[in-house]
């Protein structure tokens, strides 16, 4: 991809690439190392934001089910995301078991999806936010 990837990426219906088929071969499985000097920037951060009241949302987009099969330390990379959830009270959109991920069709590698996928999934974050109460203008609708 040149240029501005994000055009790019969004502006073509990239199909499914040998990526993870090529990460299987070299590899068992994968492990995530969680680097304990971002995650104390990433909870200040966090502590920042209420201080001065501004709102956050995690969201975790549908990921390809084999490739979260992959991630040897999933579970601790959720929980993460879990309690700082709880502990910040921060609503978590978790679509890593909706629909989209078990149907490769949508992605382009295990951990992307593609210009039909990721249109899909925004109508159904879009429906989400609304439910939170989001103001319509962070939705960047009129």
């Amino acid at each position: 991809l040149s240029g501005d990837w994000s055009s790019d990426v969004c502006s073509s219906d990239l199909q499914w690439n040998n990526d993870f088929d090529k990460a299987k071969k070299e590899m068992k499985n994968y492990n995530i190392v969680l680097d304990s000097a971002s995650i104390i920037l990433f909870e200040r951060f966090l502590n920042e934001c209420k201080s001065k009241n501004i709102k956050i949302v995690f969201i975790y987009p549908p990921e390809y089910i084999e490739g979260q099969k992959f991630v040897k330390n999933r579970r601790s990379i959720i929980s993460l995301y879990e309690k700082y959830s709880k502990k910040y009270n921060i609503p978590y959109y978790d679509y890593s078991r909706d629909p989209l991920s078990f149907q490769k069709n949508f992605f382009y590698n295990a951990s992307h999806l593609n210009k039909t996928g990721a249109e899909l999934f925004t109508k159904k974050l879009i429906d989400s936010l609304k439910k939170y109460n989001y103001p319509i203008s962070i939705l960047g609708s009129k």
